[in-house]
């Protein structure tokens, strides 16, 4: 446009970018891309207008997930609420038993879950012209407000047989957690002992160790169980007014904060040739809140998630199975 490239939008970008590498980067069930990015949403369409015409099931895969930001009158103010939205809508279609147009209702759920999940924000959309105004036809960017964390939840996205698995997935993710946490809390009591642990061998004795500090446990290999929990790794975020014009960064987790030396989550932030390191307070702060709310400032536009997984180690130690097993032995 007036000798100089259009700016082009993020979505297309990476979109055309995906299909063209799933042409080319084959694996043993298809393409590398599906394998990591790709997913399948159970759709159920019903009339509205007819109670006598059977519900149509069907499964549809994507790489995308959607977040609306619902309307002036009803606005999203959360990234769930946003996507519960998306995945409900209208149509209107023909209906072969009542031989006419009607209108439908489709609501899906996610029948799978992809191993990094792409969530993009319809932070664009298209201003009709208003001749009174003396305005043309063009593209308009949302900047509301659509709160989201470091982590997300699909479980209540997730289809009823999906919740079932997940249950299994989120229900040992606890055990081992509420496990790690028993053997922490063990290690600062054992640290609080004074003279027995601390008193020096005898000549000629050998000073024995804890077996946990000594020996590191590997667990059996088993089989990763999925929890419906993900982790916010990566963002593309656009600053500006329209889709036309602006500037694109990127977002890319550093360091997670282990509450010890980092206190926060550490991000690097990419600014075409600029990089630059961030916390995540600051990231979602005063100055730049990439939430959205604030018209010239970055604001998120695709988030990228990885999928957080368990592994099935059979009964966690200091588990509740654990401990009914251990009573029916006594």
């Amino acid at each position: 446009q007036n000798g100089g490239y259009m700016q082009q939008d993020a979505d297309e970008c990476m979109r055309g970018l995906l299909t063209v590498l799933s042409q080319t980067l084959t694996s043993e069930s298809g393409n590398k891309i599906d394998d990591l990015f790709s997913f399948n949403m159970k759709s159920t369409l019903k009339c509205l207008e007819c109670d006598e015409e059977p519900p149509q099931e069907n499964i549809e895969t994507t790489r995308v997930l959607m977040c609306h930001l619902g309307t002036p009158t009803e606005p999203v103010s959360h990234i769930h609420q946003g996507i519960a939205l998306s995945m409900k809508e209208h149509i209107e279609k023909n209906s072969p038993v009542l031989g006419r147009n009607a209108q439908y209702e489709k609501a899906s759920s996610l029948a799978s879950l992809p191993s990094y999940l792409v969530v993009q924000f319809a932070r664009f959309g298209y201003k009709g012209a208003n001749d009174w105004a003396g305005t043309t036809a063009s593209k308009v960017k949302l900047t509301r407000k659509c709160a989201f964390s470091h982590s997300f939840d699909a479980f209540d996205l997730a289809s009823d047989e999906l919740k079932k698995k997940l249950s299994v997935g989120r229900l040992k993710k606890k055990e081992q957690d509420d496990a790690a946490l028993e053997r922490e809390r063990a290690k600062l009591g054992k640290g609080g002992n004074s003279s027995s642990s601390s008193a020096k061998p005898a000549d000629g004795d050998v000073e024995m160790k804890d077996a946990e500090a000594d020996v590191e446990m590997s667990p059996p290999p088993g089989e990763e169980l999925d929890t419906g929990y993900y982790e916010l790794i990566a963002i593309v975020s656009h600053k500006g007014r329209t889709a036309d014009g602006g500037h694109y960064v990127g977002w890319v987790k550093f360091k997670k904060a282990d509450g010890k030396e980092n206190k926060e989550d550490t991000w690097i932030l990419f600014d075409d040739e600029t990089t630059s390191f961030e916390t995540w307070n600051n990231m979602v702060g005063l100055s730049t809140d990439l939430q959205g709310g604030k018209v010239d400032t970055q604001i998120a536009y695709i988030n990228i998630y990885r999928k957080i997984t368990v592994k099935d180690q059979g009964n966690v130690l200091g588990s509740g199975e654990e401990k009914k097993e251990e009573a029916k032995a006594a």
